[in-house]
């Protein structure tokens, strides 16, 4: 599923910088369970995708997802 991602305030700077570098626009992996990592902090990461070719974990805290 395509959707644009917005950094929350307060989200991390890698956050940030994959945004900006790569979107706003990402495709959403399916939500299958290898495609939602749990960290030892209990945080949820979500697995997405960039048109340039830009694959990678966002800990879904940091952003705000919205349908593109």
């Amino acid at each position: 599923m395509n959707v644009s991602l917005t950094a929350k305030p307060g989200a991390s700077r890698r956050t940030k910088t994959k945004i900006g570098s790569h979107g706003p626009v990402f495709v959403q992996e399916t939500p299958e369970p290898q495609t939602v990592q749990f960290q030892p902090d209990g945080s949820l990461w979500l697995r997405f995708s960039a048109p340039d070719g830009w694959g990678g974990w966002l800990p879904v805290e940091d952003i705000e997802v919205t349908p593109w």
